[in-house]
């Protein structure tokens, strides 16, 4: 009798871990993403979208921004982030505001109300940034054709391909080329001196001539940059333009630091 009440001791517990398991995998986080950068504003903060799906029974979701030591930025306790009808078919869609600075690691947990302290359950993404998000474009210099590879020696910059973040290393994503570009070593001296995490994310196809970044040219360079800020969505995204060599219209035929 002893041996079969342990047995099915094991069993139960089996199961409960298994619906465990079951719960957690539905509660998925869509946004924000590992290691993603969000533009600051001009107050120094920014609005981070939170979404994804919830259990069943959710109608309140709740996030916290926890912050580690020395770390520029502040953290956030509990605060509400969606809640009716920003809750709807399983899918939740809100924000929290976060200062400038991180990496902050953001934990989401869900519930059946505000009245009902039970968690149904939690989810979270290990490093999420508000510092600054450049979008780089220009010549052979601005993407992959440099040499050597340079990669970032700090930890606040990243690369964005349209799709994920990632570590600032060459080759930069998404571009031509398999070299180096200046941008680990610009990241670097940007994020030591602000103290925030720096994003960069290529418009470059492919080499090109100093003019052909005229607006109006016709070669559509200068308006693809600003169609990857539209992918990026910052509040406000700068432009870091790198060219070579001359221009036969002058001074005026390249645009450095053109905001998009």
């Amino acid at each position: 009798m002893t041996r079969q009440l342990i047995m099915l001791w094991g069993i139960a517990v089996v199961l409960l871990t298994l619906q465990a398991v079951s719960a957690e995998t539905n509660m998925v986080l869509d946004l924000p993403l590992e290691r993603q950068v969000i533009q600051r504003n001009a107050q120094e903060w920014a609005e981070v979208k939170v979404a994804g799906a919830v259990p069943a029974d959710a109608t309140l979701v709740e996030a916290r921004a926890e912050l580690g030591a020395g770390l520029r930025g502040q953290a956030i306790y509990w605060t509400v982030v969606a809640q009716g009808a920003q809750i709807k078919d399983g899918k939740f869609n809100g924000s929290i505001k976060l200062a400038t600075g991180g990496w902050y690691t953001l934990k989401v947990r869900f519930r059946k109300s505000a009245a009902e302290p039970t968690v149904l359950g939690e989810s979270s993404v290990g490093q999420v940034g508000v510092g600054d998000v450049y979008i780089t474009a220009g010549q052979s210099n601005s993407v992959n054709y440099g040499h050597p590879r340079q990669k970032s020696a700090e930890t606040l910059s990243v690369y964005f391909d349209g799709k994920q973040f990632t570590p600032a290393a060459d080759p930069i994503l998404d571009a031509c080329g398999d070299g180096g570009t200046p941008w680990p070593i610009l990241g670097d001296m940007l994020s030591r001196t602000t103290r925030a995490p720096v994003c960069f994310r290529s418009a470059t196809i492919n080499w090109v001539r100093v003019r052909e970044w005229v607006p109006g040219h016709g070669s559509g360079n200068i308006e693809r940059v600003g169609g990857t800020g539209e992918m990026v969505r910052p509040r406000r995204d700068s432009c870091c333009a790198v060219g070579a060599g001359r221009s036969r219209y002058g001074p005026h035929g390249f645009y450095p630091g053109r905001r998009v």
